[in-house]
């Protein structure tokens, strides 16, 4: 199964996300067989002085390494901007059809449903997570990591409208507690791998106290 996590600029993914790993990490073996965490590949020059490395956020290859790639069919998708390649390899998507194993995207709203047509017809089971924010909460935690208020604008403009894609995701929660958010959310995967039939799935609402 694949589990596409997106979430408002602000709400805490990048937190749920290692929560959510340490705590699958316990029933690894017992109720999951494997974990695997999607990470993508560029060409992009590392950004030493922003703490990124080797596997964190990106694989840093090659531009001819990645053209190699292309020619070889070994992405499930890829694009370039601003003339550096970034791309997901086809190897990651495949493991998701093995039972047991899960494997976790984080993903923007519309590579959401790039990744959903790409799978409709696909034998991947898909479960999808939203973290969201009231406006209040989401301007107070952007205050305290120092956005200025024109980038606090732009981001709420931005969450408007990633807010509206909602209706594309199985689960949304309201991130005001990031330890008991992925908890729940933790609770809900192992749920959803347990169920045979990803037709039992159904949108649901919830919020974390």
């Amino acid at each position: 199964m694949i589990v596409f996590l997106s979430g408002v600029s602000g709400s805490g993914k990048n937190t749920i996300i290692n929560y959510l790993l340490s705590d699958l990490e316990k029933v690894k073996g017992e109720k999951i067989k494997d974990i695997i965490y999607i990470v993508s590949s560029t060409t992009r020059k590392m950004r030493v002085e922003d703490n990124e490395r080797e596997g964190k956020p990106y694989h840093f290859i090659s531009k001819e390494e990645f053209e190699k790639g292309i020619n070889n069919d070994e992405f499930f998708e890829w694009n370039n901007v601003h003339g550096n390649y970034y791309g997901v390899p086809k190897e990651s998507i495949e493991l998701a059809k093995q039972k047991d194993v899960l494997v976790i995207k984080d993903i923007d709203v519309d590579g959401h449903r790039t990744y959903l047509e790409k799978l409709k017809d696909s034998d991947v089971k898909t479960f999808s997570i939203f973290l969201t924010l009231s406006p209040e909460i989401l301007s107070e935690r952007l205050k305290a990591r120092g956005e200025d208020e024109e980038s606090i604008k732009l981001r709420l403009s931005r969450a408007e409208h990633e807010n509206k894609a909602v209706k594309d995701y199985d689960f949304v929660v309201q991130n005001t507690n990031s330890k008991l958010t992925s908890k729940l959310i933790g609770y809900k995967i192992l749920q959803e791998m347990q169920s045979s039939d990803s037709s039992e799935k159904s949108s649901e609402v919830c919020q974390s106290m």
